[in-house]
């Protein structure tokens, strides 16, 4: 009992002067970088600072999930300025970075980019690689309207579908959602909450033909509302366009109440690079009532 109290009598000690009995303090991790007061943290050496440690694993120790690009690796195909080192001719974190205490030239901002640079990251990685080759494509855009010969196609579809094919046969790369997200993230508009991977209720689906450009598990798909495959106006192109499914659908049911819209919205009427690619002209919310059939004028007899 007597030792019973005296080590409940120690620990209690040593909880009151912070230092628990059980367990370690926790190591305090210093920043070595932009001071040359740390060179050791880094290079080999005694009283005289020697040569850098092995890069990877040094850097590492700090930054364990830090490579935004890979490294270890023997550049190819790309240009890497002559004065940024490699270690044992791979890519390694000082290829990029360069420790600002060593040379009073280098930046000072974070991340530390080689040769002073202040640009975005985007820029940055261009001063090794060739910028032309990570330019998007449009896939939107085909410049022949031949999807047998238009690597643009390839964007979306895992190979080239046939002219015409059903969704559900045309080898998409993702789910209907996923293939135009990838791209369109940021795109939110009116109607995309309420519409977008739903069900047509059944009192519209009823008034509507089954050939609607849907999903493959018929809803309702960006290509619904969207002419995803409008052509560049080359001649050959618009040789080959063919109207949107919607058009062709609604047609069957034109009536004497209301007309279709003869013509679609053309690219660049809204914005010259980013065009909303209407399946049908939306002037007078012709593209909304092609579905909303209860919201059409009912004049009978006049057209609109």
């Amino acid at each position: 009992m007597k030792r019973l109290f005296l080590l409940c009598g120690a620990m209690t000690g040593l909880l009151l002067l912070g230092r628990p009995l059980l367990a370690l303090e926790a190591e305090e991790i210093v920043n070595p970088h932009g001071s040359g007061a740390h060179c050791l943290s880094c290079h080999d050496g005694g009283d005289e600072v020697g040569q850098p440690l092995p890069v990877v694993p040094t850097c590492r120790k700090c930054h364990p999930e830090a490579d935004i690009h890979p490294v270890q690796i023997a550049p190819k195909e790309v240009f890497v300025p002559e004065d940024w080192p490699l270690e044992g001719g791979l890519v390694v974190c000082s290829t990029c970075h360069a420790e600002p205490s060593c040379d009073s030239s280098r930046a000072k901002e974070t991340p530390y980019y080689r040769g002073g640079y202040k640009g975005n990251a985007r820029g940055f990685c261009f001063l090794c690689h060739d910028r032309k080759k990570y330019e998007r494509v449009e896939p939107h855009h085909p410049q022949s309207g031949d999807s047998t010969s238009d690597q643009t196609c390839v964007a979306c579809h895992i190979s080239v579908p046939e002219d015409g094919a059903d969704p559900s046969s045309s080898f998409l790369r993702a789910t209907p959602l996923e293939v135009c997200s990838e791209c369109h993230q940021q795109t939110v508009h009116a109607g995309v909450g309420t519409h977008m991977g739903r069900q047509l209720e059944a009192d519209v689906s009823n008034q509507l033909p089954p050939n609607l450009p849907l999903a493959p598990d018929r809803t309702i798909a960006c290509w619904t509302c969207h002419d995803v495959h409008e052509h560049s106006g080359s001649n050959q192109a618009e040789k080959n366009k063919k109207p949107h499914r919607l058009k062709v659908a609604l047609q069957e049911l034109a009536s004497s109440e209301w007309e279709l819209p003869s013509s679609t919205r053309m690219p660049g009427e809204f914005d010259a690079e980013h065009p909303p690619l209407l399946a049908l002209e939306n002037g007078q919310n012709q593209l909304c009532l092609a579905c909303h059939v209860e919201q059409r004028p009912s004049t009978a007899g006049s057209k609109r």
